[in-house]
């Protein structure tokens, strides 16, 4: 199935594309099931972030993985839908604040 979706998906993404697959790999290692839900959420980081900025997003959502986070799956739909009800040149400013708090 991931390997279908990612067939269909990766080729239509831009910079993101090695940062999808980044944190695919890093999901790969505890749960397929969330590759599925990274492949099947990537457009919507796409259409909702420019390239820069969904790197920036997905590169979070990988750290996430890599503390033991289960559930990054969730942070992707969550981060999304938020993201698409705040102004868009908020997003930048955002996505500074995680990447500080992430550092912590």
């Amino acid at each position: 199935d991931c390997l279908a979706i990612g067939q269909s998906i990766l080729p239509k993404l831009g910079r993101e594309r090695e940062a999808i697959l980044s944190l695919a790999l890093t999901l790969s290692k505890s749960s397929w099931r969330q590759v599925k839900i990274c492949f099947d959420l990537a457009p919507r980081v796409s259409q909702q972030l420019n390239s820069a900025q969904a790197v920036r997003f997905l590169k979070l959502g990988e750290q996430l993985a890599r503390v033991g986070v289960n559930d990054t799956s969730a942070y992707l739909r969550d981060g999304i839908q938020a993201f698409n009800r705040v102004p868009q040149i908020s997003h930048e400013y955002i996505l500074d604040l995680a990447e500080t708090l992430s550092a912590v």
